[in-house]
């Protein structure tokens, strides 16, 4: 049977989105509620905040997942009075608190929980790698961050390949939650000091982010100026003082739809020297999982599936080609102008585009 997550986002208004991840071999729960706690946030507003969810959600689900600061996980586990307020307004369902414990992601059973459940150590971490993949996909629901799919346009990433739709989740990191959430799943990866090389500039307030997170395990960060950038000069701006490449690297992506530009900078790293390289993808298309180079923390619709230009339908139907600019990754919108009078009719292409995009931040 499928288990279905709702992920709840209570602050500023509660709000919750639910998230089909597939069965979980032996795992007592057929649903559960994950509520990320945002930095800053005062432990008593939790079970109010939880008043106001739906109550169809709270009575759907068979357990319930806390996912508290790093500082206050302790303070958390002892309160036991918050704790029963907590159960007492999610109808007295089971919970665990969900946090880092040096070496791992793992569960810790709240202690006032009046139906017992014991979670085997293979659930705890298939759960997860579930609640990994469904807090990931949140940043897919952000103005801007996918440009859709519409009949009379597809898009040309930098690598060439066309798409029906495109992700570019680097530009919803514009919220502290969303950074804090991916922090909190990339120190998996980060235990020991490591060179973190980012995909692109949209990626950089995480980068800068995980600095503080992490500390002195970011030992350095540099990110790709362009999708078409030399290895020379990224592996330049990589080397230590001595001119050697560091001991370990992380190549961080947004996403990854051929694995191509994981493939090149992995390839390079270890020619010159590098011997622990990490690769992760917050996203990727289905082409790049089966061959994948290192972890990819969500997957991508067969919409955002790279098409090779030679064999685009959307092109032989006669839909118009939007590229994606390489540096930027912004769309570039490219026309021919002559000086003429613009009719009515001249300029429907062209409203009916702008009334298309009515609802995207970025041109």
């Amino acid at each position: 049977m499928p288990t279905r997550l709702a992920v709840a986002d209570l602050w500023p208004e509660p709000t919750h989105s639910f998230v089909e991840v597939g069965e979980i071999t032996g795992s007592p729960l057929t649903s559960f509620l994950y509520i990320p706690i945002p930095p800053h946030t005062e432990f008593g507003t939790i079970h109010a905040q939880l008043k106001h969810l739906h109550s169809p959600v709270r009575r759907a689900i068979s357990g319930f997942i806390l996912r508290p600061q790093a500082e206050d996980v302790q303070a958390l586990l002892d309160d036991q009075a918050l704790i029963e307020r907590i159960q007492h307004r999610l109808d007295e369902k089971p919970g665990w608190v969900l946090y880092w414990d040096g070496t791992r992601h793992n569960l810790s059973p709240l202690k006032s929980n009046s139906k017992a459940v014991t979670l085997r150590p293979k659930v705890v971490s298939e759960i997860v790698r579930v609640l990994r993949r469904a807090e990931t996909s949140l940043l897919l629901s952000h103005p801007g961050a996918v440009l859709p799919n519409l009949a009379e346009l597809h898009y040309e990433g930098p690598n060439g390949s066309h798409y029906a739709s495109f992700a570019r989740p680097g530009l919803a990191l514009r919220r502290i939650a969303r950074l804090d959430a991916m922090c909190f799943w990339l120190q998996h990866f980060l235990r020991q000091p490591t060179t973190v090389l980012l995909d692109s500039w949209s990626m950089l307030s995480l980068g800068l982010k995980l600095q503080l997170y992490c500390g002195k395990n970011v030992h350095h960060l540099e990110s790709l100026l362009d999708y078409h950038e030399s290895t020379d000069l990224i592996l330049g701006r990589l080397a230590e003082r001595n001119g050697q490449l560091p001991e370990r690297i992380l190549l961080l992506l947004s996403v990854s739809s051929t694995g191509a530009l994981a493939k090149r900078l992995h390839d390079a790293c270890r020619r010159d020297g590098c011997r622990d390289i990490a690769v992760v993808s917050l996203f990727a298309a289905e082409q790049f999982r089966k061959s994948a180079i290192g972890d990819v923390f969500c997957p991508l619709g067969q919409e955002f599936s790279p098409v090779s230009r030679n064999l685009c339908q959307w092109c032989l139907k006669g839909s118009s080609i939007v590229k994606i600019e390489p540096t930027t990754y912004l769309m570039e919108i490219s026309a021919t102008a002559k000086e003429t009078r613009i009719t009515k009719n001249g300029a429907k292409q062209a409203r009916d585009f702008l009334v298309g995009y009515g609802g995207i931040d970025y041109l």
